[in-house]
C-alpha cells in the first residue's frame, strides 16, 4: 500500500464526522465543505540505514490543506487535522502551517506542510 492510500484512509477515518471527504489532490468541483485534501509536494529523499541489512526511508513532503465555510469550521477542522497528522504511526516533522481566506471562492483555508519519514518509497 502507497504512503498516499495509508494517509488517505487515515484521515478519512479519524477525521470521521468533522470533515464531508478527505481527497488526494485539488478541491474536488462542488465538494460538499468542510473538507481535507492533501499532495506530496517534494519527491523523496531515500535513506539507506544500516549496513548488511539496511532498512530504506524516504521523507517526502506532503501539504494538507482544509477547506471550510467559516473560519471556526476551519479551525475545528485544523485541529482535529494536527491530532491525526501528529498521531500518524511515522516520524512526522510539521514545517509551517498558515490560515487564509481564498477570495476567489470564498472559502476559508488552512494549509499545513509536513514531512513524514516512513520505510520504503
Amino acid at each position: 500500500m502507497s504512503l498516499e492510500t495509508t494517509l488517505r484512509a487515515t484521515l478519512a477515518a479519524n477525521l470521521g464526522a468533522t470533515v464531508n471527504g478527505v481527497s488526494e489532490g485539488p478541491l474536488p468541483q462542488d465538494s460538499v465543505l468542510p473538507w481535507v485534501t492533501f499532495v506530496r509536494i517534494d519527491t523523496p529523499r531515500t535513506h539507506a540505514i544500516g549496513g548488511g541489512n539496511p532498512v530504506i526511508s524516504s521523507q517526502p513532503r506532503f501539504q494538507f490543506d482544509v477547506w471550510a465555510a467559516t473560519p471556526a469550521s476551519r479551525d475545528l477542522v485544523l485541529a482535529s487535522l494536527l491530532s491525526v497528522v501528529q498521531g500518524l504511526p511515522y516520524c512526522v516533522r510539521l514545517l509551517d502551517q498558515s490560515s487564509t481566506y481564498e477570495a476567489a471562492t470564498g472559502y476559508w483555508r488552512a494549509r499545513l506542510d509536513a514531512k513524514v519519514t516512513h520505510a520504503g518509497v
